[in-house]
């Protein structure tokens, strides 16, 4: 099993005028999601998170080049297909076709013995993608609750391309010998990414690491560069930037109240030695 941090930097399919806000710790998550739906122009990090995770999957067309390499199924072909997975996950439509694809080369007749079970294996592993049974696939259901009692900070839970939301869903269709990518997100944490068997991931307890720590006054965060676009709300009346993460209010407000009284001075001085005179509107 692999466990790996992810920095979320760049959102395709955003806006410049979108703003998209992490949740600070301690806020209120209703506060939190009616501040969103307030503007439809400000991105809950969750969500900026699924539409990064969203445009990184592979494309068809990588499915559809693979599939016609060869006019036989061989062994190298599906070696090759299985590595690139290993790396990332394909989109929807690609699982759709390479499922499509493998089912038409178990159906006909090209395939030699020794590769079937190989073929069946991968076309039981894109059948659990679509959350859908295969004839002749060995499959199990994974029950999500104590998964979820583990991990209540948990919103979405993404296994390869397939979004699971742990507030509808309490159960998946897996294949038990394969590897899945996983990718753990809430609105207030760093991402979690995975890699490995559902029997493993769904029973551990994942460790999340919050992008803001403190409160409205006083707040840091380990993620400052690359967020520095990136917005806090800590509750209806209290609003930061990223970019003040190491800033107090407290300290802006000292350098406003010193910055007022060197003007103050300065208009003293300037003006010890002048004679001012006032003329008043006649009546």
């Amino acid at each position: 099993m692999q466990i790996m941090l992810i920095v979320l930097l760049l959102l395709p399919g955003l806006s410049k005028a979108d703003s998209l806000w992490i949740q600070g710790p301690n806020s209120e998550n209703s506060d939190y999601q009616t501040f969103l739906m307030e503007d439809s122009q400000r991105i809950g990090w969750l969500e900026g998170s699924i539409i990064n995770q969203l445009s990184q999957l592979r494309p068809i067309g990588e499915a559809i080049h693979l599939a016609n390499l060869t006019d036989a199924p061989t062994s190298s072909l599906i070696s090759k297909i299985q590595e690139l997975e290993k790396g990332k996950s394909w989109s929807e439509d690609s699982v759709m076709y390479l499922r499509d694809y493998f089912k038409q080369v178990l159906e006909s007749k090209k395939i030699d013995v020794q590769l079937r079970d190989r073929y069946l294996s991968q076309y039981c592993y894109y059948q659990t993608l679509l959350q859908e049974s295969g004839e002749n696939c060995i499959t199990s259901v994974v029950n999500l609750t104590d998964f979820k009692k583990m991990n209540p900070e948990i919103s979405m839970l993404f296994m390869n391309h397939l979004q699971i939301n742990l507030a509808e869903q309490n159960q998946i269709q897996v294949t038990p010998e394969s590897d899945y990518h996983w990718l753990a997100l809430n609105s207030k944490s760093q991402p979690r990414k995975l890699y490995g068997k559902a029997e493993e991931i769904l029973n551990q307890k994942i460790n999340f690491e919050n992008l803001v720590n403190g409160n409205c006054t006083e707040f840091n965060s380990n993620f400052k560069n690359g967020l520095e676009k990136t917005e806090v709300f800590f509750s209806k009346a209290c609003q930061r930037s990223m970019k003040e993460a190491g800033v107090s209010v407290a300290w802006y407000r000292k350098k406003s109240n010193w910055a007022w009284g060197v003007l103050l001075l300065a208009s003293v001085w300037y003006l010890h030695d002048k004679t001012v005179q006032v003329t008043l509107p006649s009546l």
